[in-house]
């Protein structure tokens, strides 16, 4: 059957059909900076987290490198974890990495606004 054979056949009430589209999110390292020191009280860490959406670069986000999307991520660490860290920028890695899931969802806004520049890791 050809299409320009046949007239095409308007409705009169246009069918809509929803289709759910999946986000998915795939992480593969991050960078991690000191972006607040407060001495014998916590540090502030700006954590940017390498991802792909649906195996691309995020259309959305104007932060990427060519290869990967970056989201930008903040945390406070205090208290026991804070102490743990001492000098071992190991610690802090170790940190990020072990508790990735909870520095993705966190909703911290950069409250300092300060870079101190001190680079802990790259990927």
């Amino acid at each position: 059957m050809n299409a320009s054979q046949n007239p095409f056949i308007t409705i009169s009430t246009p069918i809509t059909k929803n289709v759910i589209t999946e986000c998915n999110y795939e992480y593969f390292g991050f960078n991690c900076y000191v972006n607040e020191l407060i001495l014998n009280v916590s540090v502030e860490l700006e954590v940017n987290i390498a991802y792909l959406l649906n195996g691309e670069l995020d259309s959305t986000n104007y932060l990427n490198d060519g290869k990967y999307s970056y989201m930008k991520k903040y945390i406070i660490l205090s208290g026991i974890d804070y102490s743990n860290w001492s000098n071992d920028d190991s610690y802090i890695i170790n940190w990020v990495s072990n508790n990735i899931q909870y520095i993705i969802n966190s909703d911290l806004n950069n409250p300092s606004n300060i870079y101190n520049g001190h680079t802990i890791n790259r990927i």
